[in-house]
Order: C-alpha cells, then structure tokens, then sequence
C-alpha cells in the first residue's frame, strides 16, 4: 500500500459564500471526520489535493495547523457536474488496527488463450471492487489472472484473491469474459458457410 501527506488547514468559517471564496483562492473546502471525534472544517490546496488524489495512494495523511498528522481514506469528492471541478471533499479518519472499507482498481494479469489463440475478445466489465482490510493492508489494485480463460468463459469476483482482506462486493458480478467477434453473412458478396466479420462501425453503418 502506498500514502501520502497533505497538508490543510484548519477553517472556522463556513457556507457557501466561504466556500465560493475558498475556491476562487484555489482551495476546496474538506472536512475530516472519524468515529468518537468531533469534526474538523478543512481547507486543501486544490493543486496539492490533485497531487495526492492522482498518487493513487490509499492512505492519506492529513498535516493539520497544530502539527497534527491524521492516517485517512477519501471518503467522498462532490463534483461540479458543469465544471467536473471538485467542490468538496470528505475525509474519514481511521485506525491502524481496526479494519476499513476501500474500493480499488482490478488489474488483468495475463493473456487469455481464448484471445491469444481462438480468436476471442476480452470483455473487461468491472474495473473495481470493494474490499475489507487494516489500513496498512489496502492494496493499489487486486490482481486477477485471466491467462486459463477459452473463448466464451467468464470471470467473477468470486475469482478474485485477496489473502489480506476480504473481497465485500458481490461474488457473482462479472469481472471480464471471452467473446466472440460479431459474424454476418453479405448475401452475394460471399460464399454460404463463409461468414464475414463485420466491425462495431461497419454494422453501424450498414443500418443506416
């Protein structure tokens, strides 16, 4: 697992003309908040908050005014759907022996026989998934090796192996699976028996 630090600061202001203001600075207004704890009005640099964000570090460390340094997990971003600027952001405080909640990427390992050798194409489908783990433990990404898979398999959550933690989202989603390419017969064009391939595009335009 990889971190990061952050510096905030710490705002005892709020509302949305606060906000506006903190925005128009190039800050976005945060709150930190754990269990058993009060909550702490935030301000982060917008430029050091995306440096952190695009780190893809799991744990951030929150630098506060007083010298504090808190261990978080981003709980939630609200997103200016006009703008896609971030206008808010949570941080939810945990602790180092008590188990967190984190949704991470999945990474493919490995090339499928049914794409290296008959032919198929690889359907990736869900490109993340939500785990259960000590803080220390989240990973950058869960592995999934789809290497043994034929043309027309699928792969589940199910699959996946996570010995530091506990996969929660749903066993039965699929992750990925082998299909094969879309075939249509041009009448005239060609043979019976010989099916042509025929692209997304090329179908689309066909239709038309």
């Amino acid at each position: 697992m990889s971190d990061a630090n952050l510096a905030v600061a710490i705002r005892n202001e709020s509302g949305k003309k606060m906000a506006k203001a903190l925005r128009k600075a190039g800050n976005i207004p945060a709150i930190y908040y754990s269990h058993g704890q009060e909550n702490i009005a935030l301000s982060v640099n917008r430029k050091n908050f995306f440096a952190a964000f695009k780190s893809d570090a799991q744990l951030i460390n929150l630098s506060m005014d007083k010298g504090k340094s808190l261990p978080t997990i981003i709980r939630e971003i609200q997103w200016d759907p006009v703008t896609g600027e971030p206008l808010h952001v949570d941080f939810m405080g945990v602790k180092m022996d008590e188990k967190v909640s984190a949704t991470v990427p999945i990474h493919l390992v490995g090339e499928a026989i049914g794409v290296k050798e008959q032919g198929g194409i690889l359907q990736f489908t869900l490109r993340q998934v939500d785990i259960e783990c000590l803080p220390m433990d989240i990973p950058e990404a869960v592995e999934l090796d789809i290497s043994h898979l034929n043309l027309h398999d699928t792969i589940h959550v199910s699959d996946i192996v996570f010995e530091k933690g506990e996969v929660v989202s749903d066993g039965q989603s699929v992750v990925a699976s082998i299909t094969a390419p879309k075939l249509a017969v041009e009448t005239g064009e060609e043979e019976a028996g010989e099916p042509t391939v025929v692209s997304a595009k090329e179908g689309a335009e066909s239709e038309e």
